[in-house]
């Protein structure tokens, strides 16, 4: 008899709350979690992570930039931390969970403005780091600006 995995199920509802609401919880949350030994925290990180992959795929986009959204409220130490053990946590994941959490965060990058970019490959690079370079490559292949790059002009 095997028993099911831990799993954080109040985590995982608040997607039903509002966006100001979510955002504000997980911001509670992760402050809380960052005192804590890292054992621990990466722990409860795997519990949260487990409700939030059992979330329908528009749902886990939601979630995914509410929780993108918190990591830029945070300390950035405080913030690149969370993300180190989060990866940790996602290496006791499913592959199919942990190669989504990928593509999620690649894609999701678009959903942020430039600032929000830059502070959130502070954090997470190996997600983050790779959209600022590939819409760079695309602007000169294209020939064409990228929309998400600043571009400066000399007077």
């Amino acid at each position: 008899m095997t028993s099911a995995k831990p799993m954080d199920t109040a985590w995982g509802a608040l997607i039903d709350a509002p966006k100001a609401e979510r955002e504000s919880q997980m911001k509670q949350r992760y402050t809380e979690l960052a005192k804590l030994p890292e054992d621990q925290r990466i722990s409860k990180l795997v519990e949260m992570a487990r409700a939030e992959y059992t979330l329908v795929a528009e749902k886990l986009r939601e979630f995914a930039i509410s929780r993108y959204e918190s990591w830029l409220l945070l300390d950035p130490e405080a913030a690149r931390q969370i993300a180190r053990d989060y990866d940790t946590a996602m290496l006791q994941m499913n592959s199919s969970a942990a190669m989504h959490r990928v593509a999620l965060a690649q894609t999701l990058a678009r959903e942020f403005d430039a600032e929000a970019r830059e502070r959130l490959d502070s954090i997470i690079p190996e997600h983050f780091g790779t959209f600022a370079a590939e819409a760079q490559a695309r602007s000169k292949v294209l020939g064409r600006p990228s929309k998400n790059r600043v571009i400066e002009v000399e007077e």
